[in-house]
């Protein structure tokens, strides 16, 4: 699968990547974040056991 590069007006400024990472942690409960990082565990393990390949 090949990655398209975002067009320079469309990237964002590490300092604004940080503080939209941070409003994104902040405003989401713990709860959801966690069921979020299982979710994600899940997946990876499928496709490593379905795939033979990590999730990239």
């Amino acid at each position: 699968m090949k990655t398209l590069a975002l067009p320079a007006y469309a990237q964002l400024s590490d300092a604004d990547e940080a503080a939209l990472t941070d409003l994104f942690r902040r405003g989401t409960p713990p709860n959801t974040l966690r069921a979020w990082e299982r979710d994600l565990a899940y997946i990876a393990a499928w496709k490593m056991a379905s795939f033979g390949k990590p999730l990239a």
